[in-house]
């Protein structure tokens, strides 16, 4: 946890990013909105925008819709070959490891590990 600009944070939770920007952990980096970008013209994702604006964190709108299939899913890992597989946006993460042929390690969301 020595090195944050190798850090990938991943979460919903709005909440905590006052307490993100003390630490200093978003410094360097950027916030990527996965989500509808309607979101962020209500009230809390304007909220959202003027913060990171004002500490010049910058955000990067970028959604896809759909869910992807099992053999997509399958296909992408194949080709990217990560380290480790960390199953989100799903009610199933323990069929991960035998949908993908490879071990899944799921982290239940607001947690933090080493990878």
């Amino acid at each position: 946890m020595t090195n944050p600009r190798s850090w990938v944070l991943f979460g919903a939770y709005t909440s905590h990013l006052d307490h993100l920007i003390e630490m200093g952990v978003l410094g360097h980096g950027a916030v990527i909105w996965s989500m509808w970008d309607g979101y962020l013209a209500e009230p809390s994702g304007a909220r959202l925008t003027a913060q990171l604006a004002s500490v010049g964190i910058p955000l990067i709108h970028h959604h896809t819709s759909g869910h992807a299939s099992p053999a997509d899913l399958r296909r992408l890992v194949e080709r990217i070959n990560p380290r480790m597989l960390v199953p989100i946006h799903t009610d199933a993460p323990h069929r991960y490891t035998k949908a993908l042929g490879r071990p899944a390690t799921p982290h239940p969301d607001g947690t933090w590990w080493s990878v």
